[in-house]
């Protein structure tokens, strides 16, 4: 029995009227009856550092939980990975 999906969204901008954001918000509308979206707020999470990668920030820790209980990801920004997610 299909219960939905787990989507998890991520912008690749930090301003709060992005079409980053935008484009993520009208997907969710989209997505199949009892799905579970949610919008993650990045601006929090350092810029990749390698010298913290044994023990990162709380902020990335907590991202990464969020990702291991996610069915699905939808990252959008207009050109490349951003620095704050290459971790």
């Amino acid at each position: 029995m299909f219960r939905g999906l787990n989507v998890l969204g991520i912008p690749g901008s930090l301003r709060r009227g992005s079409f980053n954001r935008l484009l993520i918000k009208n997907a969710f509308t989209m997505l199949p009856e009892g799905s579970n979206a949610k919008m993650y707020d990045i601006s929090a999470i350092l810029l990749f550092n390698q010298d913290l990668e044994k023990d990162p920030p709380e902020s990335v820790r907590d991202l990464k939980e969020r990702y291991g209980h996610q069915t699905w990801f939808l990252f959008q920004h207009q050109s490349t990975t951003t620095a704050i997610l290459e971790f």
